[in-house]
């Protein structure tokens, strides 16, 4: 594709309008483009009932030539730099005017036929879809996809839940353990507090002076065997 020209800032499309109100926004926007903004504010305030001179509002639909026109004019009167010079080096130099000229011509040439190959694109597409039957197809089923979302999103939510509770019991198993351990501890360390440290006894749950731990669980389980074989 040509590369992008200068974009040409003094050409303005005219809108449907009379010769009269045409004279009236330019003249409006010469006076505008030499005395500046506050000129404008002052004419609006003045003439805000005056219909002819309603495009000065910025919601009026000539609002934007008669901005256009303004702007056009201001550059006219007070040129830029960078204007003043590509002006003095184009001038007179037919080289590079044809170039410029050419290079132009080309970028709007591959612009009209990028156009008109979507227009041909989204023809062609109109016309395929009214050349399908659609009385050919039928519906075999309906997907509701806002039932969908929310069943998703009700899953989410109890796999969210479940695992909260999973972790909640866990914390409460771990604190269970961690006071049990604590339990041991303390019986085991309950006794004579001048003596000999005693432990519960997992058979009778008495609590038995660590040396006498063995002799007492000889005791116990003969007494259970005997009992078993009385029985």
């Amino acid at each position: 594709m040509p590369p992008r020209p200068i974009k040409n800032r003094f050409e303005i499309h005219r809108p449907y309008i009379t010769q009269e109100e045409d004279e009236i926004i330019k003249l409006t926007a010469q006076y505008t483009a030499r005395n500046g903004s506050n000129f404008v504010k002052t004419l609006a305030e003045r003439e805000q009932k005056n219909p002819t001179f309603a495009f000065l509002h910025k919601n009026h639909p000539n609002y934007p030539y008669f901005a256009q026109l303004c702007e056009s004019y201001n550059q006219c009167l007070h040129p830029k730099q960078q204007y003043i010079q590509f002006l003095n080096k184009t001038m007179g130099n037919t080289q590079i005017l044809i170039k410029y000229s050419k290079m132009r011509a080309d970028y709007e040439k591959e612009i009209e036929e990028m156009k008109k190959k979507t227009e041909e694109d989204k023809k062609r597409e109109e016309e395929l879809n009214l050349s399908i039957n659609w009385n050919d197809f039928v519906v075999v089923e309906t997907i509701d996809f806002d039932e969908f979302i929310e069943a998703e999103h009700q899953n989410i939510f109890l796999d969210k839940m479940e695992q909260s509770n999973e972790e909640e019991i866990s914390q409460e198993t771990k604190e269970e353990e961690n006071q049990s351990d604590k339990d041991e501890v303390s019986k085991i360390k309950k006794g004579n507090q001048y003596g000999e440290m005693k432990q519960e006894c997992p058979l009778c749950h008495r609590l038995i002076p660590l040396s006498e731990m063995d002799k007492h669980m000889k005791i116990e389980l003969s007494s259970k065997t005997l009992k078993s074989q009385q029985k």
